[in-house]
C-alpha cells in the first residue's frame, strides 16, 4: 500500500510538478525548503537559502515569500525570533 501512493506521489509531481500535502498543494521549490527544515528541525531563511547549491541558489526575497506562502497554507509556523530575523519549524 505504501508503495503505492509513493509511486502516485512520484507520477504527480513529474505530470504537475505539484505535491499534495496534508491538504496543502507545494511545488518543488517549496518541498526543496520542507527537505531543508525537516533535516535541520529549524531554520532561518538565510539558512534555507544556503542550503541550495551555489549555481542554482535562489535570491533571498525569493526564499523569503516562498516560506511567507508555506506559513500562510499553515504548513511552517515561525518559533522563534531571534534580532532581524524568524526561525521556522
Amino acid at each position: 500500500m505504501t508503495l503505492v501512493v509513493i509511486i502516485q506521489t512520484c507520477v504527480a509531481i513529474k505530470k504537475t510538478g505539484v505535491i499534495d500535502m496534508a491538504g496543502a498543494r507545494l511545488t518543488k521549490f517549496e518541498m526543496q525548503l520542507m527537505e531543508t527544515l525537516w533535516t535541520r528541525g529549524e531554520a532561518s531563511i538565510r539558512e534555507m537559502q544556503e542550503a541550495f547549491p551555489e549555481k542554482k541558489r535562489p535570491g533571498y526575497t525569493t526564499v523569503q515569500k516562498m516560506v511567507y506562502r508555506l506559513e500562510e497554507k499553515k504548513v511552517v509556523r515561525r518559533v522563534l525570533k531571534l534580532g532581524n530575523f524568524h526561525m521556522f519549524a
